[in-house]
């Protein structure tokens, strides 16, 4: 384990995505609730559902959740209210992942704890409310959103170093999309591609017996 450091500023950064990588996460479960609420099969949107623009604009704080579901009822030929779209839009989540929690203490200990997510504020405002206790134990909190920047453009990562004042070698960045892998390795920083629970983990006690 790496020798302990008296500020924290001086400590290199552990920056964790969110979602499959801390919080569990189940798209079908979205899909589930908009088919319940449409009258459509849930098959219908996880067949039509895209990245696209205006979902990239949606995580950079750019378009409004209200106008992004305008772009929903447009794709799926609906007429659903941003109310129906949002209860189904949280679904999001099963549970945090035990496993990795469990091993933030003695992150903590050695690195500053940080996360970056591409998120948007409807999902921010449901995962910081329902989780607390997990958001709670980061130093920083980066949401693409509010950064107006997101995974994996190089702008993200550097107003992160800019924000903790270090260099990206000085920051192990774990994530599950090989994409935003990518994009972290060619700003410089030590990235790992982690999917899930168990490889979380695992990648995690790597890095502490380092």
């Amino acid at each position: 384990m790496r020798p302990v450091t008296n500020s924290k500023k001086e400590r290199d950064v552990v920056l964790l995505d969110l979602g499959n990588v801390v919080l569990g996460i189940d798209p079908r479960q979205v899909f589930v609730e908009w088919s319940t609420r449409s009258g459509l099969a849930e098959a219908y949107f996880a067949r039509k559902w895209v990245l696209d623009d205006a979902y990239k604009e949606h995580e950079r704080g750019k378009l409004s959740f209200e106008d992004y579901c305008r772009t929903l009822n447009k794709r799926y030929g609906l007429s659903m209210s941003s109310q129906d779209w949002g209860i189904g839009w949280n679904k999001l989540w099963t549970r945090p992942f035990a496993k990795v929690l469990e091993l933030f203490p003695g992150i903590k200990t050695n690195y500053r704890l940080c996360a970056f997510s591409n998120t948007n504020a409807t999902h921010a405002k449901d995962f910081t409310s329902k989780y607390p206790e997990v958001i709670s134990q980061f130093d920083e909190l980066f949401l693409s959103h509010e950064l107006g920047e997101r995974k994996p453009d190089a702008a993200g990562f550097e107003l992160i170093c800019k924000q903790l004042n270090c260099q990206p070698s000085q920051i192990a960045f774990f994530d599950d999309t090989q994409e935003n892998i990518d994009g972290a390795k060619k700003f410089g920083i030590r990235a790992s591609l982690t999917k899930g629970e168990t490889e979380v983990a695992s990648a995690l006690k790597s890095l502490l017996l380092s």
